[in-house]
């Protein structure tokens, strides 16, 4: 073995010497890996953090934006359902008006999630209610403003209905009720009968050609 380490005692000091160019080349690398991660963190600083702030403040005026849109339906919700109420309360109710609010309100409820704010459970309630009722007796006028030849009674129930967005789908269903009804009774006969029955069409088409 000595004798082997002695013949190649050259190559050996050759080795040892490319060992430590090689550990100094690695020290370099790693010199300029730091270097590079410095750069790269000085970067992320420089580039990736004003980044993030814009995004940050994006995002809030988005929000900021939604409350806004929100804060102003729920003022104009809370202002028709006041003027909702007075319609309703006045002594001679005026049912095609308050038809008109009731849509509105009824629009705002469809478009945003109030129905899930506490403090206005009980209002959106009194609403759904109101807008039931309003719709029965505008069914119950209709009817009667047929069947009784009055063109005041039938012009506000159909007023009602056209301010509901509702109109075809109610005449549509009148006239279906009456067609039934003609089925099951005979046709009344006179004078009377054929001009109720023109005023009431005359009234229906006033009425459907504002539509």
């Amino acid at each position: 073995l000595r004798r082997e380490i002695a013949a190649c005692h050259e190559e050996l000091l050759e080795s040892a010497g490319s060992i430590n160019d090689l550990d100094g080349q690695l020290g370099e690398a790693g010199a300029i890996v730091s270097a590079l991660k410095g750069s790269v963190s000085r970067v992320r600083g420089d580039v990736l953090s004003p980044f993030q702030e814009v995004k940050r403040k994006a995002e809030l005026l988005e929000r900021m934006q939604a409350v806004n849109v929100l804060i102003r339906k729920l003022l104009r919700f809370l202002f028709d359902a006041r003027k909702l109420r007075t319609q309703m309360d006045a002594p001679g109710k005026d049912f095609s008006k308050a038809a008109q609010t009731l849509h509105e309100l009824e629009l705002v409820l469809q478009e945003s999630s109030l129905e899930k704010v506490d403090v206005l459970r009980a209002e959106v309630l009194w609403i759904r209610e109101t807008g039931g009722r309003v719709r029965r007796q505008a069914e119950d006028d209709l009817r009667t403003g047929v069947r009784q030849g009055n063109q005041i009674v039938l012009s506000v129930a159909l007023q009602v209905f056209f301010n509901l967005h509702c109109f075809w789908p109610q005449l549509k269903k009148l006239l279906i009720e009456l067609l039934e009804e003609l089925k099951q009774a005979p046709l009344p006969m006179g004078q009377g009968f054929h001009q109720a029955l023109e005023v009431n069409l005359q009234v229906l088409v006033a009425q459907t050609q504002r539509v």
